[in-house]
């Protein structure tokens, strides 16, 4: 019997084209790396988030009161953009929205979810400073964003997901 070539057993790049498992394949690695992205895109988010909360803290708690007027914001985003200057969203107003994302959700204490408690959104939403609502896209353009990305990028929650989930302020660390 004789021997099959080293070659005889490499699939060429026409072979694997035209197996329809291939390109299921090559769909299923896509998705996979999109949702990977996503997953990648939440958890800088989340830490961002977290940065901010810490911010908005030592901001509160090293200077207290009127130490904090406006040119104390415009200071410490011109030096921190000096320090991190590949960095966004250090501007002065940014800044100070950090001391009230803190203050506002700080007494809170860490919750499951707003919804647990008797508060309604409006009573939560009016508490929120206007300058930072407007920046603060609403559930419809969060909810539009979404089933636009899924429908270009191919992904779809999970069907035991939630799709909608109340925010809930990031864990206070606790200082040694």
């Amino acid at each position: 019997m004789p021997r099959k070539s080293a070659q005889s057993k490499i699939a060429t790049a026409a072979d694997l084209r035209s197996s329809p498992e291939w390109f299921s394949w090559i769909g299923e690695l896509k998705r996979r790396y999109r949702a990977t992205q996503i997953k990648a895109a939440v958890s800088v988010n989340a830490s961002l988030l977290e940065f901010y909360w810490d911010l908005g803290r030592d901001i509160s708690e090293r200077y207290p009161g009127k130490k904090r007027d406006a040119e104390f914001f415009k200071t410490l985003s011109a030096d921190l953009r000096l320090a991190i200057p590949e960095a966004n969203g250090l501007s002065p107003t940014t800044i100070k929205y950090t001391r009230y994302f803190y203050e506002l959700y700080s007494g809170l204490g860490y919750r499951q979810q707003l919804v647990d408690d008797n508060c309604g959104a409006y009573e939560l939403m009016r508490s929120v400073p206007d300058g930072f609502k407007s920046q603060l896209p609403t559930i419809e353009e969060i909810e539009a964003e979404l089933a636009n990305m899924e429908e270009r990028e191919g992904i779809s929650a999970p069907s035991s997901a939630p799709r909608r989930k109340a925010a809930t302020p990031p864990r206070e660390r606790k200082t040694r």
